[in-house]
């Protein structure tokens, strides 16, 4: 499924649309304060019955990112250009593990 920002000046404060039908599927809203940027939330635009609507948050004083309950800090979730074998750690560890759900 390809998806698309429909306000690409601010991705903080948009909404990602499917490409096929131009329907809402998820909407990123960004709160901030005296300070700067204080949490990102990723809104479910058609959340399931009973389900909470928030899939995912960024905690920008904290700098962790949270999805589906999972937290991680940021410095664990950039990619690391280097030698081969950082690259292919990284696309093991959250790529191929991350889906098949051994994570």
């Amino acid at each position: 499924m390809e998806a698309f920002f429909d306000n690409k000046s601010n991705i903080l404060n948009t909404q990602i649309r499917a490409e096929y039908d131009d329907s809402v599927l998820y909407s990123v809203k960004s709160t901030s304060g005296f300070r700067g940027r204080k949490i990102t939330v990723l809104q479910d635009a058609n959340p399931v019955w009973a389900s909470s609507p928030i899939v995912g948050a960024i905690y920008w004083r904290e700098k962790t990112i949270e999805v589906y309950g999972h937290k991680k800090r940021i410095a664990e979730v950039k990619r690391h250009r280097g030698r081969f074998f950082a690259r292919f750690d990284f696309f093991l560890r959250y790529y191929f593990l991350g889906v098949v759900g051994l994570l």
